[in-house]
């Protein structure tokens, strides 16, 4: 045997041509970039439903101001609270209730009762169980 021919370990003869890897990176961006996107919209969804509830809030607390001051006008809260409401929600479909005690006894308190609810649907996520209809209640006392 000649000390000079090259000596090959079994790994060398017995090697796997590799197998073309074109397009890997493009099958794993369709799964992942696909979870992505669905968890943008799901972010999106949850940001409309939060302003949607901080815009409902914002309009009942100018309905309790006003309710303070004035708290036998239940018509003038209730258009308080519809026009506190922006723009972009449609004033028609929030359902703004105002309710009071009446009478005004000396040392009894008069309890006002705010309520506003306003349906929500949402874009993307309608299958996921979402409540459709937001209401929140505010309940004065006022001595």
């Amino acid at each position: 045997m000649n000390r000079f021919a090259r000596r090959t370990s079994w790994f060398s003869r017995h090697r796997v041509i590799p197998a073309d890897r074109g397009g890997v990176a493009a099958a794993e961006f369709a799964v992942i970039g696909g979870v992505i996107i669905v968890m943008l919209l799901a972010v999106f969804d949850f940001g409309l439903w939060i302003w949607q509830r901080m815009a409902l809030e914002g309009a009942l607390i100018a309905g309790a101001h006003y309710a303070q001051v004035f708290p036998k006008d239940t018509t003038g809260t209730q258009t308080v609270m519809n026009n506190a409401l922006p723009t972009g929600m449609n004033n028609n479909s929030a359902d703004a209730k105002c309710s009071c005690t009446d009478g005004y006894t000396p040392g009894q308190p008069v309890i006002v009762t705010l309520t506003i609810n306003y349906p929500y649907s949402p874009l993307y996520f309608t299958a996921l169980g979402a409540s459709d209809l937001q209401s929140l209640q505010y309940v004065i006392r006022i001595q």
